[in-house]
């Protein structure tokens, strides 16, 4: 029983850091797309 609590714990880490991330990359994908399309400009990550 305590290794399958310690598999559920380092589930729901994982589970919360990936989700982190994937909030992480929306956040920066919508400031790029106001970069280019508010002001015309991209981003130097983007200027490549």
């Amino acid at each position: 029983m305590i290794v399958l609590r310690a598999i559920h714990a380092l589930n729901r880490a994982i589970g919360r850091a990936v989700s982190f991330l994937i909030r992480a990359g929306i956040v920066v994908l919508c400031e790029e797309v106001v970069a280019r399309d508010a002001f015309g400009e991209p981003t130097i990550r983007a200027d490549g």
